[in-house]
């Protein structure tokens, strides 16, 4: 018996996050094997959903059997044409079994997708549980076994939230409720995964080449960990890994880091060794001088060695404006007097994505 073999997949769409949506699409093509052949009784209890035939044995149920063919239904797998799978279990494992043209198997490309798909069965129909895939011939013999991405899975809104099995759910609750917030989930399916190196949160995200290519990606995507580890982390460091469709990684973006502390409608994130005292007394300071007054202002305070830096968004042109960087001095001059004990003060112009235009300094 030849049976049905998965011969391709249909490209994705994908943006950055923050401003860039993002679209992980998956599917599959077909191929074909010769009219009237039967399957092999060995090949287990058969199954059919839209043309497709997908083989179960014991300990798999039938009812997960069918869980899993009316999924491989509505993700676009089984799209009316004849293919063929077979789902077994064997010591607590369950084996996800796809045949395949000769030779995909050896693609690395092929083996990401086969891993996200991986991933995608083990947490949409088997509650996370270990599964493995083996690529299979066209008689059910396995060529090759592929571990998927481990991951628990989380829907916010139409899109997904994938998180490492040893990252706490409340910490991905914590970052899917904030992408909700700020219109990242926002009905459309999307994709993130969160995971953790150390004491750094690793967030992947799905963008097009183009993207990854653009001028100032990178600062766009500091500022944004930036943003997420004040609002979500509690000030530890993010690393944002700009993927591929399938999450390999194409590019590291280191982001800035810092807590966050509120001020009349103002926000100032502290970190390397500026202390919360400090940014206290800082927040307080500008609450009295009128500074922050109720409309959102971002400042980011640092030190290097004994000086502090201060870093501080301002409008387009400002950098350029002597006036403004005359008042800016003076500015660093009462921060370092009545804050910080005349310590000396570097004030940075930045642009919205934290990238220093002009340094004022109180000396």
């Amino acid at each position: 018996m030849r049976t049905r073999t998965w011969t391709g997949g249909r490209a994705p769409a994908g943006a950055a996050l923050a401003g860039l949506s993002m679209l992980l699409a998956f599917g599959l093509a077909c191929g074909g094997d010769k009219d009237g052949e039967k399957p092999e009784e060995g090949n287990g209890t058969r199954l059919e959903f839209n043309k497709g035939e997908l083989f179960y044995k014991s300990p798999v149920t039938e009812a997960e059997a069918t869980k899993l063919g009316e999924y491989l239904v509505e993700d676009g797998y089984f799209d009316g044409k004849v293919k063929s799978v077979q789902i077994v279990k064997d010591s607590g494992t369950y084996k996800l079994r796809l045949v395949v043209v000769k030779g995909s198997s050896e693609d690395p490309e092929y083996q990401k997708m086969v891993k996200l798909f991986g991933l995608q069965v083990s947490t949409r129909v088997f509650g996370g549980e270990r599964l493995v895939v083996d690529l299979c011939d066209d008689r059910f013999e396995t060529v090759s076994t592929i571990e998927p991405l481990t991951a628990k899975l989380i829907e916010i809104d139409g899109g997904t939230l994938y998180h490492a099995e040893d990252v706490d759910r409340a910490d991905a609750d914590r970052l899917g409720a904030y992408l909700k917030k700020v219109g990242i989930y926002d009905g459309t399916p999307k994709s993130v995964y969160l995971d953790k190196d150390g004491e750094t949160w690793v967030v992947r995200v799905v963008t097009t080449e183009q993207m990854r290519n653009a001028d100032g990606v990178e600062a766009t995507y500091a500022s944004f960990g930036l943003e997420l580890s004040g609002m979500v982390f509690d000030g530890a460091k993010v690393r944002i890994e700009l993927c591929d469709e399938f999450f390999g990684l194409q590019k590291t973006v280191d982001g800035l880091h810092g807590k966050r502390l509120e001020f009349n409608g103002g926000e100032i994130y502290f970190a390397d060794g500026a202390t919360e005292d400090e940014t206290t007394r800082l927040g307080d300071l500008l609450i009295k001088e009128g500074f922050f007054d109720g409309t959102r202002k971002s400042l980011r305070l640092t030190k290097d060695g004994e000086d502090f830096v201060l870093q501080m968004v301002v409008l387009e042109g400002f950098d350029k404006d002597e006036a403004y960087a005359r008042t800016m001095k003076g500015f660093a001059k009462a921060v370092s007097k009545k804050a910080f004990k005349k310590k000396k003060v570097h004030v940075h112009l930045c642009s919205p994505t934290w990238q220093t235009l002009r340094v004022v300094s109180s000396k």
